[in-house]
């Protein structure tokens, strides 16, 4: 069944933001402020010395002392860790999405004719179905994956026609791992859908083709 299909299977993922708590995004705006405001009004190293002190008397900053190796370790077990999940998360995805391909029919008498999808690029910013999601930095349709196909791309071709009607599955496995921010299904027809979906940046000739990027 798979060489009927001819599938690449690519997933992607973002660390998503809402892992971390309000405060801790707050203190990580504030620091980025901080820093920015004093490159800013910067030129001279004694410049950036009186900059940086007159901006510690503003805000409540404390500074300390700490062992940089110590640290290093910390964070790189921590990124370690999280790596790791995602990684899980991935392969379980992988395995889900073979044993459904793996159970679609395919029905020679079932003829191609122009299939329904969630066609990203003809996702408008103002569609209500987008909305605002924590840890997202533009509005997304929750809980809907999109599908953007080549120009050159027929979506009656038997085979595309078959593999967007089997791939309308994973829009029930995609959400069952929430340590992935988005997660991308690529196959060598061309089709790549895109979970969460969100509206395709608009260009007057569309030329990506998932098939001719370099991952």
């Amino acid at each position: 069944m798979y060489s009927r299909f001819s599938i690449v299977i690519l997933f992607g993922f973002v660390l998503s933001l809402s892992h971390l708590d309000v405060e801790g995004i707050n203190n990580l705006q504030n620091a980025k402020q901080f820093f920015k405001n004093i490159l800013h009004n910067t030129a001279k190293k004694s410049a950036f010395v009186n900059v940086y002190e007159l901006e510690l008397t503003r805000h409540s900053v404390s500074l300390e002392q700490f062992n940089l190796s110590s640290e290093v370790f910390n964070y790189a077990g921590r990124i370690g860790r999280i790596i790791k999940t995602m990684e899980n998360s991935l392969k379980m995805l992988v395995s889900w999405t073979e044993e459904e391909v793996s159970k679609y029919s395919w029905n020679p008498k079932l003829k191609p004719d122009i299939t329904k999808y969630n066609d990203l690029r003809e996702l408008k910013l103002g569609d209500k179905r987008l909305v605002d999601t924590p840890g997202f930095h533009f509005k997304i349709m929750p809980n809907k994956s999109g599908v953007h196909l080549p120009v050159e791309v027929y979506n009656g071709d038997s085979t595309v026609f078959h593999t967007l009607r089997w791939t309308d599955v994973l829009d029930s496995i995609f959400p069952t791992e929430p340590n992935l921010h988005f997660t991308y299904f690529a196959s060598l027809t061309g089709i790549l859908r895109v979970y969460p979906a969100f509206p395709w940046r608009k260009q007057n000739v569309d030329m990506f083709d998932v098939r001719r990027r370099s991952w």
